[in-house]
């Protein structure tokens, strides 16, 4: 997984989990490069924060609180274009819709 690297386009690091430079650059259009960087940091935060919620609901066996913070974590993942998180949470949701607990706690924990 690619943690980070520079933007050539924008001359800074951006930390990501191989995103999408279509979805990144469509985001930033028209963007300072100011902007820019606030944008990546608040999107850094939501990430780390719907993370941490699907984490201590997979610990407390909160069924449906898995489900709502694997549905935002996808929302956040999505907009940002950072596709293995999508990916891994599509996967989470569709393990809650099939009642697959076990398999969706041992995945996010």
């Amino acid at each position: 997984m690619q943690i980070a690297r520079t933007v050539p386009a924008y001359g800074f690091n951006v930390v990501q989990c191989q995103n999408d430079p279509i979805v990144f650059d469509t985001l930033v259009a028209g963007l300072e490069k100011n902007e820019i960087e606030g944008l990546v940091s608040q999107l850094l935060l939501d990430i780390e924060d719907q993370s941490q919620k699907l984490i201590k609901a997979a610990q407390e066996s909160d069924q449906e609180w898995i489900k709502q913070s694997a549905h935002a974590l996808k929302g956040v993942a999505g907009s940002f274009g950072a596709k293995q998180l999508f990916s891994f949470s599509i996967n989470i949701e569709n393990l809650c819709k099939r009642g697959q607990w076990d398999e969706t706690v041992s995945m996010v924990s």
